[in-house]
């Protein structure tokens, strides 16, 4: 119950929409039902809210391009223009970037890999777009509980060979296509890996784990008297709070391991160089602020 809160937070340090989440009980009729997640709905509305656009001027679809709300035509005109184009063109980068929006895409792409999401991306995509002037299309986080190991503590997972293996699906199809493109690429790695070592660093990752999972920690001798034992979602609910802290610090290990893996993988994929130290010394007793590409580190 902490994967999906934890990783929608990261996004949301990010600058990402990600959905609010707050711990409750759970009462049925006065009786006590465990500790649950209280979460925004990922619809419309939700986006509206977000964006201040109204639930009529957004359209939404699917990993297959199914309508989901909205109009779908101009989303599926988009990638149709993605499939027809030659990604090695002059001009390809530049239109690109007038119809998708690729920083959010990239930040979309690095959440999902980085969390070895298994239940995408052939399940749970949603894309969307503005019906206004900046229609460009975006990408929307939901269900992220099959993640960080989840069956049995993955951190080696191989997340990004697999997505480009499953080319029926928006993400993988676009990814695909785009990397062809050495700008593209090139925008990839660098963003992708900035990620790595700032949002998504090992030990960001662990302090937001703890602050999570401390926040919860006293409920949870209730919540295992009510549910301990039991197979939920094919993850069995701790029986003893020492059961509890083991699943916690098997988070720990994913987000301590995971960086050094995807770092691997992603130098294979596209062929990257050595990666170089760099060092930045602040002189005098000033402020300031340091921007690599336009996020600030």
């Amino acid at each position: 119950m902490l994967r999906d809160p934890i990783l929608h937070l990261l996004a949301d340090r990010m600058g990402m929409i990600s959905q609010a989440y707050r711990p409750v009980h759970g009462l049925i009729n006065g009786e006590y039902f465990g500790l649950f997640n209280l979460r925004e709905r990922a619809n419309e509305h939700f986006l509206a809210a977000k964006t201040k656009l109204p639930p009529d001027g957004i359209d939404m679809v699917d990993g297959f391009l199914s309508p989901i709300h909205g109009n779908s035509k101009a989303l599926k005109n988009a990638f149709d223009w993605l499939r027809n184009q030659d990604p090695h063109g002059p001009d390809f980068f530049d239109q690109l970037i007038g119809r998708f929006d690729i920083d959010q895409f990239i930040d979309y792409l690095a959440i999902q890999i980085y969390a070895a999401n298994k239940d995408w991306p052939h399940n749970n995509v949603t894309l969307w777009r503005p019906s206004g002037p900046d229609g460009r299309i975006r990408w929307m986080l939901n269900d992220l509980d099959m993640s960080m190991g989840w069956h049995r503590g993955e951190y080696d997972d191989s997340t990004f060979s697999r997505l480009l293996s499953r080319v029926e699906t928006a993400p993988s199809s676009m990814l695909g296509s785009c990397l062809k493109n050495q700008k593209f690429k090139e925008h990839f790695a660098k963003r992708f890996l900035f990620r790595l070592e700032n949002d998504l660093s090992p030990a960001k990752v662990i302090s937001l784990i703890d602050d999570v999972s401390l926040h919860v920690r006293d409920e949870m001798p209730p919540h295992i008297k009510r549910w301990g034992g039991a197979n939920l979602a094919g993850l069995t609910v701790p029986e003893t709070m020492d059961a509890c802290d083991t699943q916690v610090q098997a988070l720990r290990n994913y987000a301590f391991h995971r960086n050094t893996y995807l770092r691997k993988h992603l130098s294979a994929w596209l062929s990257l160089e050595e990666p170089v130290l760099m060092r930045v010394l602040k002189e005098g007793d000033g402020g300031g602020s340091l921007d690599i590409d336009g996020m600030a580190v």
